[in-house]
């Protein structure tokens, strides 16, 4: 048996699209392996409890509700769910049995690893490495508060490697992270993907005015203000779909905050846009994030800034720009289709159902 615990796996299920839980359980089910999905019911991106969610091969764990990404709350919800978790779980696991867990939160890294010594069988712990606590929050200010829970994530995440029996990464630079908190086995390096029923390929852009295009929630991990500042000028205007409470005001750009919006709507935005935006992560910890392979799926050249690992790969297969002083918006006009060309040469290798054909072989070694 496989238990897959994300408990942030109801967001990507209510927005209509699979996630990584998805695709693996859809990979599980097509080899006839027996397992379950575990989540609680809070939607990460709106804070919202689901009270009627029905979805099969799924166990909801309840928990309490928060409102922000660091608070007293989000914590305790943490805990609350990883102490269920162990009390479900330790009447079920048998020797052989698999539990893949996602990284955050790493109370759950801590909890299953706590079973493990109290249980004395030989299940698996599979950590999916897609982020980091406390490396994700590292340029965050140093409260009291945020250095204890600092410390607090680094002892759960020490203790919890040391029971891990495979990693998987979704970026190469959490690796040295890793290897710092004690971690020295094999790992496999698989990204996150973009899902083929979400994204649509679309014609080119026939807009005449530069267009470019973000996805993203507002957080406190990347410096949207600075990014959209330094754009200012390049772009005749920038569309902007995700949750956004601070408004930017640019001189040149004209910014267009869409909101929300459902994959089939989010299709239409794209056809009159030129460029994703991929702001800077050097500070970030995101690594290859999410709307890296959004805009791949979407045909979508990317703008990208800085030397990361997102720009240097955006550079090595030839999908996008990297920002500097000289970029200028004739040249990015006329790069724009050869850009597109390479972009639908490599694009399905980077697809959910081209990278997750191994997914079942790393779990059940």
């Amino acid at each position: 048996m496989i238990y897959i615990v994300n408990v942030n796996e109801l967001d990507s299920l209510r927005l209509g699209y699979d996630g990584r839980v998805r695709n693996l359980i859809k990979i599980l089910d097509k080899s006839g392996i027996e397992n379950l999905a575990i989540t609680n019911n809070i939607g990460h991106i709106n804070k919202i409890k689901h009270v009627n969610f029905n979805y099969p091969g799924y166990k909801i764990i309840k928990t309490i509700q928060y409102k922000k990404n660091i608070s007293l709350l989000r914590f305790l919800s943490n805990v609350i769910f990883s102490f269920k978790l162990v009390f479900y779980l330790g009447i079920k696991l048998k020797d052989n049995d698999r539990v893949v867990i996602n990284s955050i939160p790493p109370e759950i890294l801590g909890a299953v690893s706590l079973l493990k010594k109290i249980l004395r069988i030989d299940f698996k712990i599979i950590l999916d490495v897609r982020d980091l606590w406390p490396y994700a929050y590292r340029m965050h200010k140093k409260s009291f508060a945020i250095n204890l829970w600092s410390y607090f994530c680094t002892f759960l995440m020490k203790s919890g490697l040391k029971n891990v029996s495979h990693l998987i990464v979704v970026s190469k630079q959490y690796i040295n992270v890793i290897n710092e908190l004690g971690y020295k086995k094999d790992y496999t390096y698989l990204p996150l993907g973009f899902d083929k029923n979400r994204w649509k390929p679309i014609k080119i852009c026939e807009n005449e005015n530069l267009t470019g295009f973000y996805i993203g929630n507002e957080n406190n991990q990347i410096n949207l203000d600075t990014t959209f500042k330094q754009l200012d000028g390049l772009f005749k205007k920038i569309i902007i779909v995700g949750r956004h409470d601070k408004k930017i005001n640019l001189s040149k750009t004209n910014l267009i905050y869409e909101g929300l919006k459902d994959p089939e709507s989010i299709n239409k935005i794209i056809m009159h846009c030129h460029y994703g935006i991929l702001p800077s992560l050097d500070q970030s910890g995101a690594g290859l994030p999410n709307k890296l392979f959004d805009y791949m799926g979407a045909l979508l050249p990317v703008i990208a800034f800085g030397n990361d690992e997102a720009a240097q790969f955006v550079t090595r297969n030839k999908i996008g720009l990297v920002h500097s002083k000289n970029l200028v918006s004739c040249n990015v006009i006329e790069q724009h289709k050869s850009l597109r060309e390479n972009l639908s040469k490599v694009r399905n290798s980077f697809s959910t159902d081209y990278l997750y054909s191994s997914y079942k072989e790393i779990i059940m070694r």
